[in-house]
This record gives structure tokens, C-alpha cells and sequence, in this order.
């Protein structure tokens, strides 16, 4: 789990389960869950990032032979990574010059 303040709006990276015990990747903002996956699949939000009015979360989701993509989200939406054949996408902040918002993608094997 991550947790992140941006413009006084706390952001808490996670997941939770599903009525069908799949794991659902989302996130809270001030407390309001924020679902990024409909439950088919089990996936889970590792690390976030807020930069404006984007929200890039990044963890993974696992295929159909219950191996972990890594995945991150750009305000919901679903962009699986190349990697390992296992394995999970975290988000991180970079530094980075002054004025400008630098993230950082490590993958690694699970």
C-alpha cells in the first residue's frame, strides 16, 4: 500500500476483494474507494503518484495462467508493461530538475 497528499486529497494506493474473492487494484481518495479493475481478474495497486489532475498508479494484474503482468493506470485506464514473465510495475517519484515531475518504473521478479 502507498499513500500519497497532493493539493490536500489523501490517495492510498491498494486493493481489496471482490464479491467473488478476485482482488481488485484501486485506490481511496479522502477515504472513497476508487476501483481501477472490475474484479475478473485479481490485480492489485502497489504505489501512486498524483501529478495534477492525473492519477498513475502502478502494480499488477494476473494473466490467465495466474502469472502478474506488471500494470500501471493512467486515471483508470489499464496500460500492461513488457517485463518478466512474472512479475510487478511499481511507481515511484524521481528526482528530477527543478519545475519538472520525473517518475520512475522498476520491475521486478516476484
Amino acid at each position: 500500500m502507498a499513500v500519497v497528499v497532493s493539493g490536500g486529497d489523501v490517495y492510498v494506493a491498494g486493493g481489496w476483494s471482490s464479491d467473488r474473492n478476485v482482488g481488485v487494484a484501486g485506490y481511496w481518495k479522502n477515504g472513497v474507494p476508487v476501483p481501477m479493475t472490475d474484479g475478473t481478474k485479481s490485480a492489485f495497486a502497489e504505489s501512486i503518484v498524483v501529478s495534477g489532475s492525473d492519477v498513475y498508479v502502478a502494480g499488477y494484474e494476473l494473466d490467465g495462467t495466474g502469472k502478474a503482468v506488471p500494470t500501471y493506470w493512467k486515471n483508470g485506464e489499464a496500460l500492461p508493461l513488457a517485463g518478466p514473465t512474472s512479475g510487478s510495475g511499481k511507481l515511484a517519484p524521481s528526482p528530477c530538475r527543478e519545475g519538472c515531475v520525473c517518475r520512475r518504473l522498476d520491475l521486478r521478479d516476484r
